[in-house]
């Protein structure tokens, strides 16, 4: 996988504003539909506060939730991703492998999670750690969907080069390209930014005003007339007859489908669309909730067209809307960068009494957790030939002091990769770990037997270690004494599986830091 720190149109407005210096503009005083100046209270009158600190970290791409108390978000900086999620009560900026910014995020449940993004990264969460997805392409990833846990689109391109939007299918096991027939792509299109669906229609949306459409029997994608040549950036609905496509660039447009046909209406027709648009989310059959450029913010029915501007207290770019169904809705963006500093927007929507302003405060992040174990990944052969192989992801132990003496360190191992029916079948999984200073082994010290249960398309199981590996406290006081530097001391971690008469052996050094009590 080639990772590019490079993005296409989508945040080409913000490029240009940071290469030329530009500043936002003072931010405009709040429209009538969100401010009260009269004494008696007003009910039902909409809020925009911080949804959390969004200091120091990167663009914010997108949000998307499981229920009102598990919600994950996604971004970054050009070369690095980040992830946060909010538990209902605070944001933890989440543990994340190595990946550029990352751009779209869904799942079907808390413990099933999938994040796409810059040159061809994907990952999944399964409600303990994010691993790296092998996609097979280095382009932008804009948009993930699925209808279920085995039939999951992701879609993207870039709008710099020639080639063909990118479109896979993930069966939760394996990747297959789908290739758009020219039939499909008259407009030449050659990036897909989001995909989404409901009941029998699922449609993608991208560059050029290219919708296409998927049908459910043949599997293939169509392209339908959407009346329009400036992107489309994303789509949302509430049924198979009433779903919202936004895009647009320096104005915006929105189409409406109405289970036969779509319907755009740019700025010409709406005179407050005066802004490029990225986010919608239909909060019911005749309300969507959109954003765009310079924060523009906005309610539109799609039933009567009516259009009407919010104050959202920001002219940050507004890139991703989420509602998490019980009132409050989480809205993310900011200004990206190609290079340099992204910075990030995470706003939250709620609508009460305007004395209820603070009943949903601001959350701010949570502190880090300690450096996340070792993971590594035991691929079981593709053939009778090739044995499993260890695929290690992280290299760095924590020394924790033991509550009751002694002290430990807890490795984790995540075995993938074996056929569904080797469920019942014998997997001996052994660890070791070795320590070497000044020329002396001072432990050496074995765990083994791993089981675990199928999973999808492959069996999966993880084994965590948990306080097996104990040193001895002549070890650890000469550690406290000084008398032996922990940076001064050799790890390697020895993991060997057996299963069905294959055997692999695979030894990392390891990096010990020191985590305080556990």
């Amino acid at each position: 996988m080639i990772w590019r720190a490079t993005l296409s149109v989508i945040f080409a407005w913000t490029v240009a504003a940071n290469m030329g210096g530009c500043q936002p503009g003072p931010v405009s005083p709040p429209n009538d539909n969100t401010a009260n100046d009269n004494t008696e209270p007003v009910e039902d009158v909409v809020q925009w506060t911080a949804d959390f600190d969004a200091t120091g970290f990167g663009f914010m791409s997108a949000a998307w939730g499981s229920t009102p108390d598990d919600v994950f978000v996604v971004g970054g900086q050009a070369e690095s991703g980040e992830i946060l999620h909010y538990d209902g009560a605070t944001w933890q900026e989440m543990n994340v492998p190595d990946l550029p910014r990352l751009i779209w995020v869904f799942g079907f449940g808390p413990d099933d999670v999938y994040a796409v993004g810059e040159g061809g990264g994907a990952l999944h969460y399964d409600g303990t750690l994010w691993s790296v997805l092998e996609t097979p392409t280095d382009e932008d990833l804009w948009g993930v969907w699925g209808s279920s846990p085995t039939d999951i689109w992701i879609v993207g391109g870039d709008t710099n080069d020639a080639n063909d939007p990118i479109i896979l299918n993930y069966d939760g096991c394996e990747f297959e390209t789908i290739d758009l027939p020219d039939v499909a792509n008259d407009r030449n299109a050659t990036a897909l930014f989001k995909v989404w669906g409901i009941g029998s229609k699922v449609f993608a949306v991208g560059s050029g005003g290219l919708i296409i459409e998927l049908n459910a029997e043949t599997r293939e994608w169509a392209q339908v007339d959407t009346g329009s040549g400036q992107d489309f950036v994303s789509l949302w609905g509430t049924s198979e007859d009433n779903i919202v496509a936004v895009g647009g660039r320096v104005t915006g447009q929105i189409s409406v489908y109405d289970g036969t046909a779509w319907t755009t209406t740019g700025s010409d027709e709406l005179s407050d669309l005066n802004q490029g648009l990225n986010a919608v989310f239909m909060v019911a059959a005749d309300l969507a909730l959109i954003g765009g450029v310079n924060g523009y913010a906005a309610t539109y029915n799609p039933m009567t067209g009516e259009l009407t501007v919010e104050f959202a207290g920001t002219n940050d770019t507004i890139h991703g809307i989420w509602g998490d169904g019980a009132g409050l809705f989480h809205v993310v963006g900011g200004l990206a960068a190609t290079s340099g500093s992204s910075t990030g927007l995470a706003l939250v929507r709620s609508i009460g009494d305007p004395g209820d302003f603070f009943d949903v405060p601001p959350q701010l992040p949570g502190t880090l957790p300690d450096p996340a174990a070792p993971t590594l990944t035991l691929l079981a052969a593709d053939d009778e030939t090739k044995p499993p192989a260890v695929i290690v992801e992280g290299s760095e132990l924590t020394f924790f002091e033991g509550i009751q003496g002694g002290n430990h360190v807890e490795p984790r191992l995540r075995v993938t990769g074996f056929p569904a029916e080797a469920a019942d079948s014998a997997v001996n999984v052994t660890h070791s770990l070795t320590l070497v200073a000044d020329g002396r082994v001072i432990s050496e010290l074995e765990n083994g037997a791993l089981s675990f249960s199928g999973s999808g398309c492959a069996a999966e199981g993880v084994f965590e270690a948990n306080r097996r590996f104990f040193f001895l406290n002549e070890v650890f006081l000469e550690i406290l004494n000084g008398e032996l530097d922990l940076e001064g001391v050799a790890a390697e971690l020895t993991v060997t599986i057996d299963f069905e008469g294959v055997t692999a052996t695979h030894t990392e050094t390891v990096t010990l830091t020191f985590g305080g009590a556990g």
